[in-house]
């Protein structure tokens, strides 16, 4: 009774962790001035949280993190192109495709950058219902983000490394 109440306790604790995480993190770069589309700071924690949580935490987490983000900082804003949504199915796709191919024969250093690649185009599914976006404009967009992969590809790796050691 006692572990299940500490296993319990922990994941609460994770999870409540990475989604202060999450807001924090974005938060201080758009309050450094340093650009969020170019640097995507709000994938850094949900990536290392499908690396960490269950499926359907960190599931659930890749949706809440937007919503939080607007509801204490008013980033990702709704306009002048749906950003909100689109963050919560990128960053739903994110932490479902690997938080299930984690534990697979599939290499981390495949899954990870395949994942966001694959996140990032996903919320194409708007682009037909947003007059001022265009495919060209939102795969440029896309292109421009290329730096934040990078950075949580390499942030995610570094924590790989580390979570391995204390194994």
């Amino acid at each position: 009774m006692t572990t299940t109440i500490n296993v319990t306790m922990k994941k609460s604790l994770y999870f409540v962790l990475f989604l202060s995480i999450s807001v924090i993190i974005p938060f201080l770069f758009h309050l450094s001035g340093i650009n969020g589309t170019v640097f995507i700071p709000i994938y850094i924690a949900v990536v290392i949280a499908a690396l960490t949580l269950d499926p359907v935490s960190a599931v659930f987490l890749g949706i809440i993190t937007p919503l939080a983000n607007n509801i204490l900082t008013g980033m990702p804003a709704h306009a002048p192109m749906p950003m909100l949504q689109m963050l919560i199915v990128e960053l739903m796709v994110v932490t479902l495709i690997i938080s299930l191919l984690r534990k697979t024969s599939i290499n981390l250093l495949f899954i990870i950058p395949i994942s966001l690649i694959i996140a990032r185009l996903s919320s194409i599914i708007f682009v037909p219902f947003v007059n001022t976006l265009s495919i060209q404009s939102f795969l440029n967009q896309r292109l421009i983000s290329l730096p934040g992969m990078v950075v949580c590809v390499v942030i995610s790796f570094i924590y790989i490394v580390i979570h391995e050691r204390r194994r």
